[in-house]
């Protein structure tokens, strides 16, 4: 059986890093540390998804240097305004790293 952990992930300016923590079941954690400047391409995404009533949402998704990936979804209904929320976040992270 697969499990998935929690996940925390944390863009810090000052340090120029990026924290990810996943929490597993029966109290395991891990700690991953990256260079905010090694992390790959920023996407805002369109998630298909029939449980929805537009079909879908928008969610900013972040690869990370080893290869996995991390998403961000905004929390707001109107899909029009997720678009642009996804926008928001990928611009923020896009100016920490310069």
């Amino acid at each position: 059986m697969f499990i998935n952990p929690s996940k925390k992930v944390v863009f810090d300016a000052a340090s120029q890093d990026v924290r990810v923590k996943y929490r597993y079941p029966f109290g395991y954690t891990r700690n991953d540390v990256f260079a905010l400047k090694e992390i790959g391409q920023l996407e805002v995404v369109w998630h298909r998804n029939s449980d929805y009533s537009e079909g879908g949402y928008w969610k900013l998704t972040v690869t990370l240097p080893d290869g996995r990936k991390v998403e961000r979804r905004p929390l707001d209904s109107a899909t029009a305004d997720q678009e642009e929320q996804a926008k928001v976040w990928r611009a923020e992270i896009e100016a920490m790293r310069q």
